[in-house]
């Protein structure tokens, strides 16, 4: 009988989209308190990137999770890295863009 193979790779193609779905879901609920929080008093920089994070949220959490998912399973059969660089980069500019609206809006005042 062959050895079960030391490595699933539908595990880790799993994990990576449930990572990505769990992104997916912080960045709709940080647009959605960005857009509910302030309202009126929000300033404009804040409820756009608050409308971008929800956008991006969605389109992570129902297009780029099952794509990674089906990436990834690819890559780890065959051996290969399934990192992906530029959905990182997208990401962590949603969140540094976040952040800095936040602050210019919590500076305004002062």
């Amino acid at each position: 009988m062959p050895a079960p193979p030391i490595l699933d790779p539908g595990a880790q193609a799993e994990r990576t989209t449930l990572a990505w779905q769990r992104t997916g879901l912080a960045l709709l609920g940080v647009g959605a308190v960005l857009l509910h929080v302030d309202g009126a008093a929000a300033g404009r920089l804040v409820r756009t990137v608050g409308l971008l994070d929800l956008v991006a949220g969605a389109a992570i959490g129902s297009v780029v999770a099952p794509a990674r998912y089906r990436q990834t399973v690819r890559l780890v059969v065959g051996a290969r890295s399934p990192l992906a660089r530029r959905s990182v980069w997208v990401v962590t500019a949603c969140a540094m863009a976040t952040a800095l609206a936040v602050a210019i809006d919590l500076a305004a005042p002062f």
